[in-house]
């Protein structure tokens, strides 16, 4: 069952984002089944908590990209209000995330395409308060780039590359057995010239997940961000550790935390 009405916009449309009924799985969840590690899901953390406009990626449903999804926005600057678009917006108003279910065609709450899918993704362009965030039916950056910059939806290079988090995922076995991954994890720079820094990767034979040294200088077990992560890694060893799990409970110790981070 999904948590109780509750007072704060985020916790309410994460709820609104469960397709299959249950709990919603959140951060410790997915540390439990691996589909991320923690120093995956400390960076992912930190770059939600600073305000970011984000796409969960994955080619066939019933990847996981949705559970992902909301899980990430329990993780939203503590100000911020999260709101549901279905169909055309000014998106004028600030410190809000707007929320596109999936970017696809068809008659379904929350999808958006064409147009209005571009002015929802040019939310990310904004120097300002405002982020976008949904899912995507697509395997590689290059497959969500011809998607998103192509003719039926027409965004510019410039608004793709300021899509600060994109994140691929993949789905191994059936459904009753299924294991799920994070594949890659790519962060924009506003810089059409090269619009997305490779960040980390899952290797499917060991396995794991290996990250980007800076400047490109090759790959590494070792996650570079050091100490910059201890402080969200230590707060989601503790989620982990407690076994918060639901939505309501897991956004409200999100907030006590970021207040002090």
């Amino acid at each position: 069952m999904w948590d109780r009405k509750s007072t704060d916009s985020v916790v309410d449309e994460i709820q609104g984002l469960n397709q299959r009924g249950g709990r919603m799985l959140t951060a410790a969840d997915l540390l439990t089944a691996g589909t991320v590690d923690l120093d995956l899901m400390a960076y992912l953390l930190r770059v939600m908590s600073r305000g970011a406009s984000v796409i969960t990626c994955a080619g066939p449903g019933g990847t996981g990209k949705t559970t992902l999804l909301g899980a990430l926005l329990c993780f939203l600057p503590t100000n911020m209000q999260l709101r549901v678009v279905d169909g055309p917006d000014s998106f004028a108003e600030t410190d809000v995330c707007y929320l596109c279910h999936e970017l696809g065609q068809g008659p379904y709450y929350s999808y958006l395409w064409g147009d209005a899918a571009r002015s929802f993704l040019k939310i990310a362009a904004q120097p300002d308060t405002r982020f976008c965030a949904t899912t995507a039916h697509a395997d590689t950056l290059e497959e969500l780039r011809e998607m998103l910059v192509g003719p039926a939806i027409g965004l510019s290079e410039s608004a793709f590359a300021h899509l600060d988090l994109v994140v691929f995922m993949r789905r191994l076995g059936g459904f009753g057995r299924a294991k799920r991954r994070v594949t890659h994890v790519y962060a924009g720079t506003g810089d059409v010239a090269r619009s997305h820094i490779h960040v980390c990767r899952w290797e499917p034979e060991a396995d794991r997940f290996v990250w980007q040294l800076p400047d490109g200088a090759g790959w590494s077990e070792t996650c570079p961000y050091g100490d910059i992560l201890t402080p969200y890694r230590d707060f989601l060893s503790r989620l982990h550790t407690r076994q918060v799990l639901t939505v309501a409970e897991v956004r409200q110790e999100a907030r006590r935390f970021l207040r002090k981070a």
